[in-house]
């Protein structure tokens, strides 16, 4: 019972985590392309400075790849999964294929539709390459 108590806890942490991180990435994606080149402009300049470098434009395009597409998923693939894991061990359901399973299906499916709501956008695409981006800092 007191397992049960502990993983309704983590769960309950894991999921808001999760649900924040996934909003924060829908949100970003729905930004214009200019919005999301300034974003991602100001942290070029900041690692340019860092490491006494120019800012270019492949500085820039490496920064958005990097971080907005594959660290900021390498942390919701982590909330999420944990919301997986602890909602899983909460019902007393789990098993190692349901959670592979489960997880690698809902971040290919997470990757998808936040590339997706670019769409919404009217100066950024869809980009499959960045679905795989997302989806490999996801898993």
């Amino acid at each position: 019972m007191e397992n049960n108590k502990r993983y309704h806890t983590l769960f309950i942490i894991f999921l808001a985590l999760s649900i924040l991180m996934n909003a924060f990435l829908i949100v970003e994606g729905l930004l214009s392309g200019s919005m999301s080149s300034s974003q991602s402009g100001w942290l070029a300049n900041i690692i340019a400075n860092i490491f006494n470098i120019e800012v270019t434009e492949e500085l820039n395009h490496l920064v958005r790849k990097l971080i907005g597409h594959y660290l900021f998923n390498v942390l919701n693939g982590l909330f999420t999964s944990l919301a997986i894991n602890y909602y899983l061990r909460m019902k007393d359901i789990y098993k190692i294929k349901t959670f592979g399973l489960t997880n690698l299906l809902l971040g290919f499916v997470l990757a998808a539709v936040i590339e997706l709501m670019q769409l919404l956008s009217e100066t950024r695409l869809f980009a499959f390459s960045d679905v795989l981006i997302n989806y490999s800092g996801y898993i």
